[in-house]
């Protein structure tokens, strides 16, 4: 039927078009005879299959015209020739090879003047210029160095700086970010390549460090954060390898090699130090309404950590005491928590990143306080009134970012105890250790109860998304159990004899059950379903302890009284936990029971 009907339209259309031919020659015929005054224009035919939308084949080559993706293609095809022609007779020997090589640079110099150029006169064609300018200098500098050897190291540095900086005045200058992305990782791939893997480390910094500002200027025309890892990425492995190779050679009897430059290394870190901070707080502050990129809110944690690291272990290999580079590194964490503090007092839009410098002032303050202080248990004191300071902080500017660092922080120095216990186990086990425990676990204690009493910021993403309950503050109060339970072992070991005996692991578990029963009744007394949850987890770790430690290591009456202990705390808990749920059911049942019928609280809506 529906052939039948498409014959029919198809018939009717060929008769219409007929129709009109016939009729234009009839008004022909009138018009020669002179019945008419004006000629009639004869319209053409319509084809009769023709298809009404534009097909996908003409799409794309309209696409193509309006992006002149041909003639780019074209341009770049005309620009490698000419270069493969140069190599070409370079190779065969018609051209010297310094020659050549000097020819080869200027072409490459002469199509970033003519990208120059074209971005000047508004040409589709710049961006081919801007590519294969820098890209062919880049690859022509690295050659001619490495297997020429007519290019020495410094002027190869030279000229891939100053082309890095050539792309990033014409991308300045026209507003495109194409040319300094291209110039810029040819800097830095190049740079690093030269003489690899002993280049000239301080050349080599400078080169780097060009490089990264270049990167964070490309940001500013165009959103490119991958560009500056890669660039971060680049920097890191190769300063990373300088103070490995720099360390080596100085634990070693073998003189340092030139080339390390040992007395340029802590001011090379120290500038790049500087810079890094510096470009990530110049884009936290300029970033205004738009999302701060995940890039500048990691680098001063990235920056801190690994000059922190590499600066110590040079200094180690040294054989200098490691007090002063411990003091320099906590002015540097009072440093950025002063940035810090100075951020969350900002309007909301620079007061974002003041997370990114509280946890890398933490990071730098945990890493600083043990080789100033030359001692493992005193720190974790001072960490936990600082994660107790940041707290403050937080609420004081509805911080949300701030807070959840003061929470990372407060773990780690009550943490950090269980740690010592197995790396360095007698230091753990002294009086001043059992205080400095206890003292941590009550400052963790005062900050949890601080935060039940003090909610986190509503309109933080953090808090708002992610943790509604604010359940990540129950780390702080699992952190003040483990300082706590440190505490009392290291008290359990002054007050055995100081002795590894049975006893002394049977009192480690009788401490941890006793701790998860009491926990327990406390969280019943007070109707906390956070406690109960805590109690639960410690009750768990007391499980492991007895039956895959204590049944296998130990026997005799310490093994009695471990079991015995976990026994009661599993009874206490299941009475408790009974009567838990009992309360539950009677106070639901109490509140079905008071509750209005629905018949009531209709009248009492319509009156």
């Amino acid at each position: 039927m529906s052939d039948r009907v498409s014959f029919l339209e198809t018939r009717v259309e060929e008769l219409t078009t007929e129709l009109r031919t016939l009729t234009v020659r009839v008004e022909g015929m009138a018009a020669q005879l002179g019945m008419a005054s004006t000629p009639v224009e004869q319209p053409k035919p319509r084809p009769v299959f023709a298809a009404e939308p534009e097909s996908a084949s003409e799409e794309i080559l309209s696409w193509a015209g309006e992006k002149s993706l041909l003639p780019r293609l074209s341009t770049l095809c005309f620009v490698l020739v000419l270069a493969l022609v140069l190599r070409t007779l370079t190779d065969s020997g018609i051209v010297g090879k310094q020659i050549g090589s000097f020819i080869g640079m200027g072409y490459a110099t002469l199509l970033i003047g003519v990208a120059c150029a074209m971005y000047l006169k508004k040409s589709p064609l710049a961006p081919v210029f801007a590519i294969s300018g820098p890209a062919l200098l880049a690859t022509i500098v690295l050659e001619v160095h490495a297997r020429f050897a007519s290019l020495p190291t410094m002027p190869a540095y030279g000229v891939l700086i100053a082309a890095g900086i050539a792309t990033a005045v014409i991308g300045h200058v026209f507003r495109v970010a194409i040319p300094v992305i291209v110039g810029t990782l040819g800097l830095c791939l190049a740079g690093a390549a030269i003489d690899y893997p002993n280049p000239f480390f301080p050349m080599l910094g400078m080169l780097l460090l060009t490089a990264n500002l270049l990167g964070t200027f490309a940001t500013r025309l165009h959103r490119c954060s991958w560009l500056r890892w890669i660039l971060l990425a680049v920097t890191l492995f190769m300063l990373v390898l300088w103070a490995t190779k720099l360390g080596i050679a100085l634990r070693g009897a073998s003189p340092v090699p030139p080339s390390l430059a040992a007395t340029w290394f802590l001011p090379t870190i120290a500038l790049f130090m500087v810079t890094f901070v510096a470009t990530s707080l110049l884009g936290i502050l300029t970033s205004g309404q738009e999302k701060i990129s995940r890039f500048d809110l990691a680098l001063p944690t990235i920056n801190a950590v690994w000059v922190f690291l590499s600066a110590a272990y040079v200094v180690s290999s040294m054989g200098t005491s490691l007090a002063v580079h411990g003091f320099v590194g906590i002015a540097a964490a009072l440093g950025h928590l002063g940035v810090c503090v100075w951020l969350a007092g900002q309007s909301p839009e620079r007061a974002r990143g003041a997370s990114a410098f509280a946890l890398a002032g933490s990071a730098l303050l945990a890493m600083a306080l043990p080789l100033a202080l030359n001692n493992a248990v005193v720190p974790p004191v001072l960490l936990a009134a600082t994660a107790f300071g940041l707290a403050f902080i937080a609420h004081r500017w509805q911080r949300g970012g701030v807070r959840a660092v003061s929470y990372l922080l407060q773990g780690y120095a009550c943490f950090v105890f269980l740690a010592l216990s197995r790396v360095k186990p007698a230091e753990s086990l002294t009086i001043v250790a059992a205080a400095a425990a206890a003292l941590v676990s009550v400052i963790a204690l005062a900050h949890h109860r601080w935060c039940r009493t003090h909610e986190p910021p509503l309109d933080s993403k953090l808090f708002s998304r992610f943790d509604r309950r604010d359940l990540s503050a129950s780390l702080v109060l699992m952190g003040a159990l483990t300082a706590g339970f440190c505490a009392l072992r290291s008290g359990s070991w002054l007050a055995l004899g100081g002795t590894a005996s049975p006893t002394f692991h049977s009192a480690q578990t009788v401490i941890i059950t006793t701790a998860a029963a009491g926990l327990m009744v406390v969280a019943f007394v007070r109707r906390n379903k956070e406690l109960r949850n805590v109690a639960v987890i410690v009750t768990l770790v007391a499980l492991v302890k007895v039956f895959f430690h204590d049944l296998m290591l130990m026997h005799g009456m310490p093994l009695v009284i471990g079991i015995f202990s976990f026994g009661i705390t599993a009874a206490v808990q299941s009475v408790v936990l009974g009567r838990w749920q009992s309360r539950t059911s009677r106070e639901a049942e109490t509140s079905v029971e008071t509750a209005p019928p629905a018949s009531q609280l209709q009248e009492a809506s319509e009156h």
